[in-house]
């Protein structure tokens, strides 16, 4: 089971496996953090934004936030250039999506 979870994330060691789980979690904690600020920041609150307004802006500003976050996130581990390609791969997909 982690032979293959070292190949779909391209660990070099089951260390380094475990360094990019947690990049992933602190960074998944640290954006629904700050995509809370920026709502807060956009005037948007669950109780009284309607909740088909609240929700899609919610996903798309942690989505946004997120991307940015892992990036920081990876550096400070020095593993920039390994995220990097993640980001990378996502913004060419959502390029293919949107037809440019």
């Amino acid at each position: 089971m982690l032979e293959r979870l070292r190949t779909a994330f391209k660990a070099r060691s089951k260390t380094h496996l475990l360094l990019i789980f947690l990049i992933f979690g602190l960074s998944g904690i640290l954006s629904v953090s700050a995509s809370d600020v920026v709502l807060d920041i956009l005037g948007l609150d669950k109780d009284t934004t309607t909740t088909l307004i609240y929700w899609p802006t919610r996903l798309f500003t942690l989505f946004i936030v997120y991307q940015g976050i892992l990036l920081m996130v990876s550096a400070c581990f020095g593993e920039f250039n390994h995220f990097s390609r993640y980001s990378l791969k996502l913004i060419r997909r959502i390029k293919m999506i949107s037809g440019r």
